[in-house]
């Protein structure tokens, strides 16, 4: 129990560093204040940010939600830099020396720094929640419920427990690299990496799903293929977890959001990972030697692990059918750009060769796989008869020296059991047909066929798949369209 409490000598020096920095405690302050209360920056910008964070969730702009969101920004920022402000001595070895001389035993002098930034990060973050709920009057603009200020409040002191696990992987970090630019650098990727880690794979489907089917406008009926990768996000990144949490306190949040009880156990893990952070980071600070001060950092989870990494989310968010485009020439460019900034020279390695190689490879047969199993069986083109209830059809002619349409060439409808087996095998030979003959080119088509049906199962209650047909293909689909009369396959049809 001793041991957590401070000495007179770190006493004094606490007392002391606080008094120096008091001047830019106070400008942050003022900073902070500004933007929480939209004056530093115009709601647009904000609301951007909270899009990127938030992946495809979707939200009412104009319900102050954007605004809302501004206190848990702030923690997030000060989480940000206070490792990168308290910790900066020992990025040169002058500030290194003088600080660790000082008659403050290691241990106890990161101990210090880390109870500091601990400091600022609570108080300035309370002070800017106890200002927006007072004086801005946020809880009686938005008609919130005193159980519902209440709710915001704790949300907000929980929002500021991430925070404190935010700003304890900050600092590990911090500590892990040698020099300034390293560290700025660092932390700016292990705050992306989520997003792009959502969007790569968020295209990677996409893609794969164009690729292995033959319709246009390409939708999921069941979004749950894309809602996976939104826990493995949500664990990744505290701005989305905060962001859901806001998202499901204003009432937008919908079935594609992951339930609360995984948010608690994404911030339950993050509260585990910042345990062992902390003691990393002062196992890696006593450990600290002043001739590493200003030097490269080489450490695995920095640049070793992240380029190779970055490289692969990049390479599965543009891959194609093709193994090699343009797009993987840019990214190896980049790649060994990166290599340049890591080391700060130019160096050609036939094994750094290899491993981008490797990752273009593992790239191409993930997509493959994808493409050719139709996303692991997730993506299906043509319904099962039992999720659907009707159908419409819907035909458009195009004229070929006309480049608006014609009127619509032929519609109908069906609902009995018959009609939909009948509907749903016709769809099967169109989507045979297209995938071996035609592309979707806008300038030469002549048709458009398209599927509707009413389902139950779908996210949105209908499924729809669109074909279009090319002036080589009008036979085909003439053809197609007298057997279905010739048949009695569209009921209800009208030309």
């Amino acid at each position: 129990m001793k041991q957590l409490l401070l000495t007179n000598t770190e006493l004094s020096y606490v007392n002391y560093y606080i008094k120096k920095e008091a001047r830019l405690g106070i400008a942050t302050i003022i900073i902070l204040a500004l933007f929480v209360s939209g004056l530093l920056l115009p709601a647009a910008l904000v609301e951007i940010g909270l899009t990127l964070f938030g992946g495809q969730f979707d939200f009412h702009s104009g319900s102050g939600w954007e605004s809302m969101s501004r206190v848990f920004i702030s923690v997030c920022v000060l989480a940000y830099l206070l490792p990168l402000y308290l910790f900066r001595f020992k990025m040169n070895r002058s500030g290194n020396d003088l600080y660790l001389s000082l008659p403050i035993e290691r241990k106890r002098l990161f101990y210090v720094h880390y109870v500091i930034g601990l400091f600022y990060l609570i108080t300035i973050s309370l002070l800017l929640l106890i200002g927006y709920s007072v004086f801005v009057k946020a809880l009686s603009i938005y008609q919130i419920t005193s159980a519902g200020s209440f709710s915001y409040i704790l949300l907000n002191i929980y929002f500021i427990g991430l925070g404190v696990c935010l700003y304890t992987f900050f600092t590990y970090i911090v500590i892990r690299c040698h020099n300034l630019l390293d560290a700025i650098l660092m932390e700016l990727a292990y705050t992306l990496l989520p997003l792009l880690f959502y969007y790569a794979l968020q295209a990677l489907i996409i893609h794969a799903a164009e690729a292995s089917t033959a319709y246009l406008f390409l939708g999921f009926d069941d979004a749950s293929l894309l809602n996976m990768i939104e826990l493995p996000t949500a664990v990744l990144s505290i701005p989305t977890q905060m962001n859901l949490w806001m998202l499901y306190y204003c009432s937008y949040a919908s079935e594609a959001v992951i339930a609360l009880e995984l948010l608690l156990v994404a911030g339950l893990l993050w509260i585990i990972f910042a345990v062992c952070c902390f003691l990393g980071a002062r196992r890696s600070f006593v450990r600290i030697r002043s001739e590493q001060s200003g030097q490269n950092t080489n450490a695995f989870f920095t640049y070793p692990l992240l380029i190779p990494l970055v490289s692969f989310l990049l390479l599965i968010a543009t891959q194609s059918e093709q193994l090699f485009s343009i797009s993987i020439i840019f990214i190896l460019v980049a790649y060994l750009l990166a290599h340049f900034i890591a080391y700060r020279k130019i160096s050609f390695s036939i094994r750094k060769l290899l491993l981008f190689f490797s990752l273009a490879a593992s790239s191409f047969l993930l997509f493959i796989s994808l493409t050719k199993t139709n996303l692991f069986g997730a993506l299906k083109e043509v319904p099962k008869l039992e999720n659907v209830n009707s159908f419409t059809l819907e035909i458009t002619q195009y004229d070929a020296n006309n480049e608006s349409p014609q009127t619509t060439f032929l519609s109908g409808s069906g609902s009995s059991d018959e009609a939909l087996a009948d509907i749903l095998r016709e769809q099967a030979k169109i989507r045979d047909y297209k995938k071996q003959h035609s592309n979707n080119e806008f300038y030469d088509q002549a048709y458009i066929v398209r599927f509707q049906y009413d389902s139950d199962t779908a996210e949105q209650g209908f499924i729809e798949r669109t074909y279009i047909f090319n002036q080589e293909d009008r036979e085909y689909i003439e053809a197609r369209i007298t057997e279905w009369k010739k048949n009695n396959i569209i009921q209800n049809y009208t030309v």
